[in-house]
């Protein structure tokens, strides 16, 4: 344990039992994970004995995904309550601490739905790759268009959307450069954009009934109907779909200076 986090409004620390309830049943968090797997592998990246830091690992539903694929795992996250999760899912190293380490060479930096929780996503991203080890790449999730924001990005602690464009900007100034940049979860942005038009208006709920409402896993034969539209998905990943739930996003260090 190296630093404990403080900054509740970051990132809400009792979202990590919720977390646990729900990530092995919900199908959404299976398809963030086969979209990551889907993206390295479409970057060319290999996982097999590869060093991977896990910036924001949270309760480790990917990092276990990682380490089952032979990957070399360790991760971090500011708040105790999720490593604690993590624990029961992976072998990995597993630090309390902000952002990434000072020091250290990885061959593959994760950022899974982190940098849109932080003030200066930049500078976090200028962090991720000081650890990277030569030829390595930094993976990123967030997600995607202003036109979803709701209360439940409020709840989350999301300081914002991006779109491809905005991504690829945060990205260049942070020294990094895409080699693949691409939506992901396209079916479900449709019902998103009717759920949150819906939830625009002013609630007077605490923000962990807003969440405990989004997060729930759907009764099981959508649930069971979204994983399929989500495989079919994974099937055309190489298709240029202009929108998207999310993001992902494979860099590489740029050349000169960031």
């Amino acid at each position: 344990m190296l630093e404990e986090g403080d900054a509740a409004e970051d990132y809400p620390p009792s979202v990590y039992e919720l977390l646990r309830r729900i990530e092995d049943r919900h199908f959404w968090f299976d398809a963030r994970n086969r979209a990551i797997r889907a993206a390295m592998e479409d970057a060319g990246v290999r996982l097999s004995g590869e060093g991977i830091l896990d910036i924001g690992c949270g309760t480790g539903f990917v990092l276990r995904a990682l380490e089952r694929a032979g990957a070399v795992v360790t991760g971090t996250d500011m708040y105790l309550a999720g490593l604690r999760e993590a624990r029961r899912r992976t072998e990995g190293l597993l630090v309390c601490a902000r952002g990434a380490p000072s020091a250290g060479a990885f061959g593959i930096v994760l950022l899974a739905d982190v940098i849109e929780h932080v003030e200066d996503d930049r500078e976090l991203l200028r962090a991720a790759r000081g650890v990277l080890a030569p030829g390595g790449h930094v993976v990123v999730t967030v997600p995607a268009h202003d036109l979803l924001w709701s209360d439940v990005d409020v709840a989350s602690g999301h300081k914002r959307r991006y779109s491809q464009g905005s991504l690829a900007r945060c990205l260049a100034d942070s020294g990094l450069r895409p080699v693949l940049l691409r939506y992901f979860s396209h079916a479900s942005a449709p019902l998103l954009l009717l759920q949150r038009t819906i939830r625009r208006s002013p609630r007077s709920r605490p923000g962990e009934a807003i969440l405990d409402g989004a997060l729930a896993v759907p009764i099981a034969p959508i649930n069971a109907a979204l994983a399929l539209i989500a495989r079919a998905e994974h099937a055309i990943r190489r298709a240029p779909i202009p929108f998207g739930g999310s993001l992902v996003a494979v860099a590489v260090a740029a050349s000169g200076p960031s």
